[in-house]
Parts: structure tokens; C-alpha cells; sequence
């Protein structure tokens, strides 16, 4: 349902709002003059998806304390410095939102658990208080313009499992700590300026980009990695080698059916493979011939034979009877005691 181009005029007479979702209405204005002052009451705010303009208040005391969505609008302003302990969501995606990430982030909104900041105009470093969040799930700043290196401590963040930085100008190498994230499944850091050996704690993520950075050595391999053969995720970096690359790493294993004699020996492997499936057919016949008829042939020839081989099987059905009765009746018994 369409409701803009204006801003409803009825909404500004609301003061006692707990919840308002105004996603995808069609509003192409400016919010009213006084709108955060009026929404005293409200913890769940959605403005996503329209052409609003305007700027959103740097510091303001914001009673939005649970969830916050001005995504795909035309915010301008610096990135509103929130405080609250009970903030959980804050999506600022697709807007121009200029300025920093405020340095204290992670100390204003310690509960976080999704924070995206993607395709704005932030500059400055990602700052360190980031790493504090220990229930952030979900962090995206892709698309704008960080530059320094990522936070050293990532120890905390055991719950994260989304995080994408690319298309900023990070550099550094990957922190060591990084690899204490043990939910991570989806890293994007291409188009960054990042260097240095990939860790070995990428095999466990089933989602990867790494494209364009200057990251050298060996693609890690085993867990995840093995089901993502698209070398698309590793290209534009020239010092990263592996079997999914033009350039291999010493050592690295090729298929026989790539190098030059492999061709010429196919004519040798297919008289081969006949060989070797006549020797498989014979041999099943003689051994069907040998195990079957062997085993049969005899108790059928020898009387005393077949007479103690199924007293075997009759002492052998005695006795799953017997520990049938006696391991598992008891225990039938005290089910049904249970559930009277």
C-alpha cells in the first residue's frame, strides 16, 4: 500500500506509539519538523525502502530502543550516535550517512546483534569497540570508504557469522584473533588494500570473497573450501597460488588428464580398463564357484557337518532370546510403569 509522496499528517499527532513499520510506502519527503522529538514512546521504528530525505539527528536522547531501519532512503547526516542497552537491530544500509563510526559503539549498544552500515559515505577506521560485541551476529560495512586496519581483538565474538567489509580501503593483514570466530560462514573482504597469508580458519566458512587484496601464499584447503571451486573469489591477487588458479603452489598435485602425456596415454588406460574389468568378471565367477559351492557342496555330502551347523544357528536364535528377556523386558516394564 502506497501512502506518500508527504509524510502522513495523522502520524504527527501520535504520541503514544510503541511500533510504526512504514516500509516500501512511497514517502519521497523530509520527516516532519519535531519527528524525534515526538516519538518518545517508540522502540521499533521502519522507514526502509521509500526516498525519504533529511538528516537524522547526531545525538539525540532516542527512545527507539529495540530496532531501528532507515535503509534504501537519502539520510544525510553522521551516523546517530544511539544509546541503548536493549538495541538489538540497527540497518542504515543505502543511504548517505557521512562521518565516523562512532568510537564508542560498542559500549553505547552492547546487545547488538545486527549492525549494517553498507553503501554510504563512512570514512575513518572500523573502531575497536566493535570487538566487544560479544552477541553481534551480523556486521556489514561493505561499500563506503574505511580505511586503516581491521580491530586486533575479534576474541569476543563468538556468535558472528556474517561480516562483510569490502569495497573500502582496509589494509594490514587479517588479525590473528579472527580465527576465535567460530560461527563465521560468510567473509566478503574483497577491493581492500589487504595483505599477507590467508589463515587457516577461511576452510570453515561456506561463503568467501577475497578478491582484489594482496594477500600471498597458499589457498587453505579441506572442511567448506573444498565446495567453493569458483577461483572468481581469490582473483586479483597475484601472490595467491593453488590448485583452483592459473598459478600453482610447489607441490601442489595436477590431474594427469591437463599434462602433455596425458593424452597420448589414453589409448594405453582404456586397453587397460577392458584388462582389468575381464579380470574382475572372472574372478567373481570363480569365487561364486568357490565360496558358494564350496561351503554348500560340503554340507550337503557330509551329514555330521550339516547336522552341527544348524544346531549353531538354533544355539545362536537361543541365545538373542534369552538376552532379549533379559536386557530388554526390564526396561519395557519400567515404561510402562511411567506412564501410569
Amino acid at each position: 500500500m502506497k501512502i506518500g509522496p508527504k509524510f502522513p499528517a495523522w502520524l504527527q499527532t501520535q504520541n503514544e506509539l510503541n511500533y510504526l513499520s512504514l516500509d516500501d510506502v512511497g514517502i519521497s519527503d523530509t520527516l516532519p519538523q519535531g519527528f524525534w522529538n515526538s516519538s518518545s514512546s517508540l522502540s521499533y521504528l521502519s522507514l526502509s525502502q521509500n526516498q525519504i530525505q533529511g538528516q537524522v539527528p547526531y545525538y539525540h536522547s532516542y527512545s527507539i530502543t529495540y530496532y531501528l531501519d532507515l535503509r534504501f532512503n537519502n539520510f544525510v547526516g553522521q551516523v546517530p550516535l544511539l544509546h541503548s542497552k536493549f538495541m538489538k537491530v540497527l540497518y542504515l544500509e543505502e543511504n548517505m550517512f557521512s562521518g565516523v563510526v562512532p568510537e564508542n559503539m560498542g559500549e553505547l549498544l552492547p546487545n547488538l546483534l545486527h549492525l549494517v552500515l553498507s553503501s554510504n559515505f563512512i570514512t575513518g577506521r572500523i573502531p575497536p569497540s566493535i570487538g566487544i560485541l560479544k552477541s553481534l551476529e551480523i556486521l556489514a560495512l561493505r561499500n563506503n570508504s574505511l580505511s586503516g586496519e581491521l580491530p586486533p581483538h575479534w576474541d569476543d565474538m563468538q556468535s558472528l557469522y556474517f561480516l562483510d567489509i569490502s569495497d573500502n580501503n582496509i589494509s594490514g593483514k587479517l588479525p590473528s584473533s579472527m580465527r576465535f570466530l567460530g560461527s563465521l560462514q560468510w567473509l566478503s573482504l574483497g577491493q581492500n588494500h589487504l595483505e599477507g597469508e590467508l589463515p587457516s580458519f577461511l576452510r570453515e566458512c561456506t561463503k568467501l570473497n577475497l578478491s582484489f587484496n594482496n594477500l600471498s601464499g597458499k589457498i587453505p584447503s579441506g572442511n567448506q573450501l573444498q565446495t567453493l571451486t569458483d577461483p572468481s573469489i581469490y582473483q586479483g591477487n597475484p601472490l595467491l597460488c593453488g590448485l583452483l588458479l592459473s598459478k600453482k603452489c610447489l607441490g601442489d598435485e595436477t590431474d594427469p588428464r591437463t599434462t602433455p602425456n596425458g593424452s597420448g596415454n589414453r589409448e594405453d588406460n582404456n586397453d587397460g580398463m577392458e584388462f582389468g574389468s575381464l579380470s574382475f568378471y572372472i574372478s567373481m565367477v570363480v569365487g561364486y564357484i568357490v565360496g558358494f559351492w564350496g561351503v554348500c557342496g560340503t554340507l550337503i555330502v557330509k551329514t555330521s557337518w550339516r547336522q552341527a551347523y544348524f544346531r549353531g544357528f538354533d544355539n545362536l536364535k537361543h541365545r538373542i532370546v534369552v538376552f532379549i528377556m533379559v536386557k530388554v523386558a526390564p526396561l519395557i516394564r519400567k515404561i510402562k510403569f511411567e506412564r501410569n
